[in-house]
């Protein structure tokens, strides 16, 4: 269900940012990092194939898990802080170009802009969580107690 709002919001917005040539910056940020999303896949493919004990898989995981938190979750602080900064809520900084349903549209558009930040919190929490259970695993198993 979050995968499908998350795709939902992404595919109705950008397109009237684009066009209406604002929030370049969350357009860029949001689509590198899907930087992370080969590693993903490759990690579910790698677990349905049964290969959950491979070196393959603890490697990719932990590329995945390194990505993801580097690129989704260390940059958010600073992504709310810049958000926070340019106060699309202050008319003097919304062009007069644009018509007032299209500014309050943009405002809307800023607003969800903060979703998928929630939505990688979020998700870190599991990819995190993931990630040191099969270390923790990983080092019982050697030890035989997992």
């Amino acid at each position: 269900m979050l995968i499908t709002v998350h795709h939902g919001v992404s595919i109705i917005l950008w397109p009237l940012l684009v066009h209406f040539d604002v929030a370049h910056m969350w357009i860029l940020y949001f689509l590198s990092t899907e930087l992370t999303g080969p590693f993903n896949v490759i990690r579910k493919m790698l677990s349905e194939a049964k290969y959950k004990e491979s070196k393959l898989y603890i490697v990719n995981g932990l590329i995945f898990t390194t990505l993801f938190v580097l690129w989704r979750i260390v940059p958010i602080p600073t992504l709310v802080s810049v958000g926070w900064l340019a106060n699309p809520f202050d008319s003097s900084t919304v062009p007069t170009s644009l018509t007032p349903n299209i500014v309050i549209l943009l405002k809307v558009a800023y607003l969800f802009s903060y979703l998928p930040l929630a939505f990688n919190m979020y998700w870190g929490f599991y990819v995190v969580n993931g990630a040191c259970k099969a270390l923790l695993c990983s080092q019982k198993k050697r030890n035989k107690t997992c």
